[in-house]
């Protein structure tokens, strides 16, 4: 009952902070032969920097969305699990039951809430803000063979809210003696994952680090959202439409002689930015912005997937070798667990003097600048 609480909360304070203007803004912009913003597009009016500004919004929407499904499903499992592997633990000593039996019905049991609450959050989130592609009630439903953008969107967040449960399970099996290390180390993990995520900073500028960026589920999950909502030919509507067209669609007014001068035809402009059509979905002089600022594009959909389903099994696979070896203790890795614990005594201790040292300095730095 928190969850679902918790769940209508937070879509009940987004739904009033968002109007439902956010997901129609397309992003796609104009460009000349060069593949640069024509001289026009400067002299813009404020309705049109008001449609990019909405665009940014949509994307931040995006990512605080799928933060908060993920802990939502990261959080709860931490506080809960450890609990449940002493009882566990104990049954499993009596005989009751195996450990993949066990493992088998917690996923399952699990399936039940983690499956329609990320489910019902996004078809409200998305129906609010009036994303592309939610237009009819067969693109809503999981069954149908309808294609939709929103069921691609919605399978990503729950993905994402699956990986980040798995990564709770696993925690909360280190961590079972202190609740207070293993929250510290979950929220560690998360905000890592969240900095190497390419929405901060790209992850082309990232150098050599960008290598970590693979171990960042939410790299993947944020990508493939990125493209169900904004790639996959979403521009393609301005194809074969007159620039006039465009420009009237986008309430873009400019000189009439200005875009005759500078607009040239489309294979001119394929001609002298080849590698930039190739890589991003450019039509008829019109670029996806979004795709564009992350520099990710169609093709990578199915690698960001791809990463999804590898962080799952990896997290789901680790969590049941750490449950084996707990309740095996005559495995050869079960003294791991052993010094394991004496290093979550040290780690507390750690974190309890690490608050204090900060609060002192809080406190004279609040009081310098009293007396300054």
């Amino acid at each position: 009952m928190i969850r679902i609480g918790l769940h209508c909360l937070v879509a009940i304070v987004l739904f009033s902070l968002y109007d439902d203007t956010i997901g129609k803004e397309d992003g796609c912009i104009l460009l000349d032969e060069q593949g640069k913003l024509p001289s026009y597009m400067f002299t813009r009016d404020l309705s049109s920097l008001r449609r990019e500004d909405l665009t940014a919004k949509n994307v931040s929407f995006l990512f605080f969305n799928l933060l908060f499904l993920m802990f939502a499903a990261l959080m709860p499992t931490v506080l809960t699990f450890p609990t449940e592997i002493k009882v566990f633990l104990n049954e499993h000593r009596n005989g009751w039951y195996s450990t993949c039996s066990y493992y088998w019905a917690k996923t399952i049991t699990e399936l039940l809430i983690q499956l329609p609450l990320p489910y019902f959050y996004c078809l409200f989130m998305y129906w609010s803000t009036k994303q592309f592609g939610l237009n009819q009630l067969d693109e809503a439903l999981p069954w149908s063979t309808v294609p939709s953008r929103f069921r691609e969107f919605a399978f990503i967040c729950i993905m994402a809210s699956f990986i980040a449960q798995g990564m709770g399970f696993l925690i909360g099996a280190l961590f079972t003696t202190n609740f207070n290390i293993s929250i510290f180390v979950a929220t560690i993990v998360m905000l890592f994952n969240f900095l190497f995520s390419g929405f901060f900073v790209k992850i082309k500028d990232m150098g050599d680090a960008s290598l970590i960026t693979n171990l960042s589920f939410i790299r993947f999950s944020f990508e493939s959202i990125m493209l169900s909502i904004y790639g996959f030919d979403r521009c393609d509507m301005y194809k074969t439409m007159d620039m006039n067209e465009i420009l009237k669609m986008k309430n873009i007014n400019v000189n009439q002689t200005e875009i005759s001068t500078e607009l040239a035809s489309y294979n001119q402009m394929k001609a002298q930015t080849g590698h930039l059509m190739e890589m991003f979905p450019v039509e008829n002089k019109v670029v996806q912005a979004v795709l564009y600022r992350f520099e990710i594009g169609d093709s990578d959909f199915n690698l960001d997937i791809y990463g999804l389903f590898a962080h799952l099994l990896l997290w789901r696979l680790l969590t049941y070798a750490v449950l084996f070896i707990k309740a095996n203790p005559s495995t050869p890795f079960s003294n791991l667990f052993l010094r394991l614990s004496k290093f979550q005594e040290l780690t507390l201790k750690f974190i309890k003097w690490f608050c204090v040292v900060q609060i002192v300095v809080l406190q004279l730095e609040s009081l310098s600048l009293l007396f300054n």
